[in-house]
């Protein structure tokens, strides 16, 4: 790839034209019940090293697996694609 600026990426997966990834991540999220049954999201997340990827946003297919590559490929950078 060639740094373009103002320009959005290929998805090498479905082609489309994109400029952000989805960091879809595995844990427990937390909730607080109150006694009429109405959830609250509490703000803390508990990351269990289980899944932890950025994807296409259209097709969801995985980009890659750490945080520096997803920059540098939205940043028309060469990274090693992460195959699904």
């Amino acid at each position: 790839m060639n740094k373009k600026d103002n320009e959005k990426v290929f998805c090498p997966h479905c082609g489309a034209k994109i400029d952000t990834l989805l960091n879809l991540q595995s844990g427990v999220m937390y909730y607080e019940m109150d006694k009429d049954g109405k959830y609250k999201e509490l703000d803390r997340f508990d990351f269990d090293n289980n899944l932890n990827v950025w994807v296409c946003p259209e097709c969801y297919g995985t980009i890659t697996d750490n945080e520096e590559d997803a920059i540098a490929f939205l940043n028309w950078k060469k990274i090693k694609i992460v195959s699904d």
